[in-house]
């Protein structure tokens, strides 16, 4: 069975988050696991609950994790946010995800 890829758009947001990766390989490793979502992103990742429903995380390095969103009619994936996961501070990837939802930066 042929797949369709999706076309996997960066929001600026996200892109900015990558380019502050000082460390070179993680930042390589970031890339291209972003690019991997363009063949079934809805089989990677998790689904993300409460006030980040509808949204997936995958992990792209190490602690680093990417959230986006898969428009299947559009057969985009929208990747909004790239960041290390630290449960609890105010940087976790999750919350910042959570603040942007909220200011309607989504």
């Amino acid at each position: 069975m042929a797949t369709q890829e999706y076309n996997v758009v960066i929001s600026p947001e996200a892109a900015e988050m990558i380019a502050r990766i000082s460390d070179l390989r993680i930042r390589g490793q970031a890339i291209a696991k972003l690019k991997g979502l363009a063949a079934f992103p809805e089989s990677q990742g998790r689904a993300l609950t409460d006030e980040l429903a509808g949204l997936r995380r995958i992990t792209v390095a190490g602690r680093y994790r990417a959230v986006y969103r898969t428009l299947r009619m559009r057969r985009e994936v929208h990747v909004l946010a790239v960041g290390v996961r630290r449960e609890g501070a105010r940087d976790d990837i999750y919350q910042l995800m959570a603040r942007m939802m909220r200011r309607g930066r989504v």
